[in-house]
């Protein structure tokens, strides 16, 4: 039974009193059997003697990985409309993606295919949207796509973007790694991720953008390198949006230290810290505000004061009474 050597086309009264011992296991094979023949006779039989046999996605899964892709049509013919879902997915993922996710499209876009179908697939959105995302398809059609699955929640330009380049540099080769080791330079890691994914022509402001704010976070320093023929105005704009876009989860030094290195004066900062604030607070609460008060007496500790009053009046009004009495005693 475990080694898939029982023959069930041969003798199905044998595998009923196999499966009247061991259910799971039996009906295990059973879709093995069925998915590598691709035999629509015994999938039949299969649905006749056990009805409620796809209450368990993990078998509709199974199915869907080795049912032969050519005959995707064949298999949803076969199955109950509700049963789909199940078996949709891991189709699409045993072909080339491109071929996948053209096929997933027509399904989700016919007019015959049941709105639950479509409903089903929605819900599992976090695997389209990987689909999506690891297209060769340009930013604007995979957000585009993303917005035909998610309605008003799409996905924008950027983001699609920013998963790009976030799975190239802690892919495999976990080239974020290489960097913070100093194997590699920021323009090295941004020339190959340009070479490595074509689609992002005509996108490569966008993408050096997203390649610094992510290599900033462990090396401000050597992530410059990426505007290094900029003016001083720029550099402080991509800072600037580094510090919003990412540096979540970051220890506060060196955000405090990216902070430090923008230009005096810059109005965003106030709201730039705050969207650090909350999330800061709830991590390290009274310890966060200690920190603070031990900063030296220079604009950004007082920014980091204003933003933890504005941003802690519900949630901790006792450190928000701390803030104020610092602000007031400068």
């Amino acid at each position: 039974m475990e080694e898939s050597e029982f023959d069930f086309i041969g003798d199905l009264d044998a595998w009923r009193a196999i499966h009247s011992i061991d259910p799971e296991s039996s009906v295990n094979v059973l879709v093995d059997k069925i998915g590598k023949l691709g035999d629509l006779s015994l999938l039949q039989t299969a649905l006749s003697e056990l009805p409620d046999w796809f209450e368990n996605d993990s078998y509709g899964f199974s199915l869907g990985q080795t049912w032969p892709f050519e005959r995707r049509e064949e298999l949803l013919a076969a199955l109950p409309p509700e049963h789909w879902h199940a078996v949709i997915l891991p189709l699409v993922s045993n072909t080339d993606p491109e071929v996948g996710l053209d096929w997933l499209l027509s399904v989700f876009r016919a007019q015959t295919t049941p709105q639950m179908v479509r409903g089903n697939l929605v819900a599992r959105m976090d695997w389209v949207g990987e689909m999506i995302q690891n297209s060769n398809r340009s930013p604007e059609e995979r957000a585009a796509l993303r917005a035909e699955f998610e309605g008003e929640s799409s996905s924008s330009m950027g983001k699609i973007v920013a998963g790009d380049v976030s799975r190239f540099l802690r892919g495999e080769e976990d080239r974020f790694y290489q960097f913070h080791t100093g194997n590699v330079g920021a323009s090295a890691l941004l020339d190959e991720l340009l070479k490595h994914r074509s689609s992002l022509e005509g996108h490569e402001d966008e993408v050096r953008s997203k390649v610094f704010a992510h290599l900033a976070e462990t090396n401000l320093h050597l992530a410059l390198e990426l505007y290094e023929n900029d003016s001083l105005e720029t550099v402080d704009d991509q800072k600037l949006r580094a510090a919003r876009e990412a540096f979540h989860g970051v220890n506060p030094e060196k955000f405090l230290q990216l902070m430090q290195s923008v230009g005096p004066g810059n109005e965003e900062m106030l709201e730039v810290w705050k969207g650090k604030t909350e999330s800061n607070l709830e991590r390290y609460g009274e310890d966060y505000l200690s920190w603070l008060r031990s900063l030296p007496e220079e604009p950004q500790k007082w920014l980091a004061l204003e933003a933890v009053v504005e941003m802690g009046q519900e949630r901790y009004p006792e450190l928000v009474e701390d803030a104020q009495l610092q602000i007031q005693n400068r």
